[in-house]
């Protein structure tokens, strides 16, 4: 879908890499053209292509450099209710940035657009941001979606009341961190917040805990039980650079991203059910597929995903949600690896050292 709005805030992704200021885009049947320096941009009836036609600096990701072996393997088109993690995740996200009518937000790195979706009846404008065309069909027909690069967000400056980025800092190195702060901040108005979840390589003094779990499903994967392929996939661009919390604070106070919360997930639940529970029902029902069929293949729906539609499952499966919730509760001010983290912009209009 592509609004109005979104069509008047649109901007040249290579002007700002240039450094120079953009003027409004000209819009076409099908394009949208930069009338300072000629680039054009594609348009779809579902989403605009507002890649950067030249390079930035940083790599670029696995789900962009292989969308299509991504597109193949990841079931993307469905987006059910959230479960597990991804509702752990949307809690915080609603805990800490309470998006109210009228409000402007940036879904920095959207994935398929799920947590846009899942909050797309709170009043707020939400407009979804990824580099690969990954989106699912429900996010196509209502969402605002936009292709485009985390590194050089294609807005204007002070743009946004609210940023977030889930699960996407990790998947950058050190110089698209750089410009992943520079680019949150910049978008956002002055006082705007931002909401992130991401993770650094810190382990807590509940490492050895969280490790055991992490043996065992080592042993579930060795004798074949689970499906691990698609986590695999996902995890496989991770990098990490950051080792700590406290090198994401300093990446983020340099810009002017001031920390007001943060909690972390140690894992000490959410390790047993997602490494060892999930993968034992994973591994009953994959069991059972191949039973009644010996043509099954690792392209069909996940296990997980077949898992939560079952109405039994989805009962188990929410139980264990809340079971998920009491790692943050009980242990969230312990550091570790995994964060949840809201920042405020400063006030003044640019925050960064000279």
């Amino acid at each position: 879908m592509i609004s109005e709005r979104l069509l008047a805030l649109a901007t040249c992704p290579r002007c700002l890499l240039a450094g120079t200021p953009p003027p409004p885009l000209r819009v076409a049947a099908d394009r949208l053209c930069c009338p300072a320096c000629g680039s054009g941009y594609a348009r779809t009836e579902e989403w605009l292509d507002l890649r950067p036609s030249v390079s930035v600096d940083g790599r670029e990701t696995r789900y962009t450099a292989e969308s299509e072996t991504f597109a193949a393997t990841l079931d993307y088109h469905a987006v059910g209710e959230p479960l597990l993690g991804a509702a752990v995740r949307l809690r915080w996200l609603r805990r800490w940035l309470p998006l109210r009518p009228g409000d402007l937000a940036l879904d920095l790195g959207a994935g398929d657009g799920r947590f846009a979706l899942w909050n797309r009846d709170r009043g707020a404008t939400i407009i979804a941001l990824d580099a690969a065309p990954l989106f699912a069909t429900a996010a196509r027909d209502t969402l605002n979606l936009v292709l485009g690069d985390v590194r050089v967000v294609p807005f204007p400056s002070a743009a946004f009341d609210a940023v977030y980025s889930i699960d996407v800092m990790e998947h950058l190195d050190a110089p698209g961190l750089e410009r992943f702060f520079a680019e949150a901040a910049r978008v956002l108005k002055p006082g705007g917040r931002f909401y992130l979840y991401s993770n650094t390589r810190e382990r807590s003094t509940l490492w050895p805990v969280i490790a055991l779990w992490g043996r065992l499903s080592g042993l579930l994967r060795r004798r074949g039980v689970g499906d691990f392929a698609l986590d695999d996939l996902r995890k496989g661009d991770h990098v990490k650079v950051l080792a700590t919390w406290r090198q994401v604070a300093v990446f983020a106070e340099y810009h002017g991203l001031h920390i007001k919360q943060v909690r972390f997930w140690n894992g000490v639940f959410q390790g047993l059910i997602d490494n060892v529970l999930i993968r034992l029902g994973e591994g009953a029902l994959m069991q059972r597929k191949r039973r009644q069929s010996k043509t099954a293949t690792a392209s069909e729906m996940s296990a997980r995903q077949a898992i939560s539609r079952r109405p039994a499952a989805r009962v188990a499966l929410l139980a264990l949600t809340g079971l998920m919730q009491l790692d943050i509760i009980l242990f969230g001010r312990l550091r570790s690896g995994p964060f949840f983290a809201l920042l405020h912009k400063d006030a003044a209009e640019d925050a960064r050292p000279q």
